[in-house]
């Protein structure tokens, strides 16, 4: 049995009235949440994001739409591509797998039919070889090209939940708001570690920010976990308060005081945990905000069985709650440092760098540079090729509401040096995010292109 199918059924009998997931208006118990899974294994059948559960020992959930259908594209080696759109629908499904001993591998909906044929023909090589100990794959966000498919097993995860819980505080009171596919490694972490501990999950599938405002009041929801991107997007339209988070949990990518300030206005309880992780080797660090502030730049300190060691200005991992194939330590070229006090300080991605004429700009430092401009509401740096410096910088700004293009311009050229001033600044109404909640450079660059 899956370990963690077999925790899924253990809560099913020690709760099983016990809300397991909240999708918009539909609550899902525990029991429920089991007899789907169930339902999914005997008879191929997933409940559909929109039909009502309304008895838990029913074998098929039933509604007034048609519910009967097949997430999966079958490869012979026992892969299934999970390629719903919808959240509850991917989660049964990937539950299913594991159940079955078959390999999971959720697909980005947003993942062009180039790139989802390009990780067919990598699954369906002759001599294409999944990890011994594998349970299940997932794919990294693709940002900069296709997905790469990384092999996990489940005692990776179900080794460090207990850990990681702990340090986010959750438990079967937790009540966590999450949006997003659950392709996203760190949404599948996150959703898994909560019901691992009994919790409830509450989502929707709306991408609208007022939708995910009302749940999390009408929910009462105890944690919220989700990127910068997607926190400054409900700031944008909340302008109240809601006492009931008690804890934000986010990556430091694109985080800033004035968004953390702005956040602690609207829920006021709240406690803020900035982690920094990688798909291939799990959550590597944390802090509180109050640490985060005091060491401008850290991502924390390593959770309890990590370690992270700094070797020609890469940070290197070793863990065991890593995925399989890799040699330990491990590094997925991030640049960084540790301080003596043993936080560590991040520096962005290797590969994150501009060449201009052989004068290197770090993007990460230029992003964050500009985010912290009263005039500046969001911000994305982007290399293009130049035939004269061989690259350029571009900038892509959604500018604060009260800022005027001019004063935006000019508040940029008086934060950077001249060597390091944008070839052009391009404002937008909103950044386009893929599917995982990340900046989709791939698409600013296709806009740049078109222009």
């Amino acid at each position: 049995m899956s370990i963690i199918v077999n925790r899924l059924q253990y809560w099913a009998k020690v709760q099983p009235n016990h809300i397991a997931i909240v999708m918009d208006d539909t609550e899902y118990t525990y029991a429920m949440l089991w007899h789907m899974v169930k339902a999914s294994v005997t008879d191929g059948y997933i409940l559909k994001s929109n039909a009502v559960a309304s008895d838990a020992s029913m074998t098929v959930i039933d509604s007034n739409t048609d519910i009967s259908v097949k997430p999966h594209l079958e490869m012979e080696n026992g892969v299934h591509l999970i390629e719903s759109e919808y959240l509850l629908e991917q989660c049964v499904a990937w539950l299913s797998d594991l159940a079955q001993g078959i390999y999971p591998l959720v697909c980005h909906k947003d993942l062009s039919q180039e790139r989802r044929e390009a990780i067919i023909d990598t699954c369906t090589r002759s001599d294409y070889i999944i990890p011994e100990k594998a349970n299940f794959g997932v794919l990294t966000s693709g940002t900069t090209g296709t997905p790469k498919i990384l092999w996990r097993s489940e005692q990776s995860w179900a080794d460090f939940f207990d850990e990681q819980n702990k340090v986010f505080h959750i438990d079967k009171d937790t009540s966590m708001f999450v949006h997003g596919s659950f392709s996203f490694t760190g949404n599948m972490n996150m959703i898994i570690g909560v019901l691992w501990a009994g919790g409830t999950i509450v989502s929707t599938d709306s991408i609208m920010d007022r939708k995910w405002i009302q749940l999390m009041r009408n929910r009462a929801v105890s944690h919220v976990y989700m990127l910068p991107t997607k926190l400054r997007m409900i700031l944008r339209h909340y302008k109240e308060t809601l006492d009931s988070v008690q804890y934000i949990i986010a990556g430091s990518q694109t985080l800033d005081q004035e968004l953390l300030e702005n956040l602690k206005i609207a829920f006021p309880q709240m406690q803020f945990i900035v982690y920094y992780g990688a798909s291939e080797l799990n959550y590597i660090t944390w802090c509180t905000d109050e640490e985060w502030l005091k060491h401008p730049g850290t991502v924390g300190k390593p959770f309890d069985g990590v370690q992270i060691v700094e070797r020609d200005g890469l940070i290197y991992v070793d863990t065991p709650y890593g995925i399989e194939g890799i040699e330990r330590p491990f590094t997925v070229h991030d640049r960084g440092y540790i301080t003596d006090e043993g936080f560590l300080m991040f520096q962005g991605r290797q590969g994150e760098v501009i060449n201009r004429g052989g004068y290197k700009l770090y993007i990460n430092e230029i992003e964050q540079a500009i985010q912290e401009l009263n005039s500046v509401d969001q911000v994305v740096v982007i290399g293009i090729p130049d035939l004269l410096r061989g690259e350029e910088m571009v900038c892509y700004v959604v500018p604060k509401p009260t800022a005027p293009e001019e004063v935006v311009k000019q508040d940029i050229h008086g934060r950077l040096i001249p060597a390091e001033r944008p070839k052009e600044i391009i404002y937008v109404s909103e950044i386009p995010l893929t599917d995982c909640a990340k900046v989709n450079k791939n698409l600013l660059k296709e806009w740049y292109n078109k222009k």
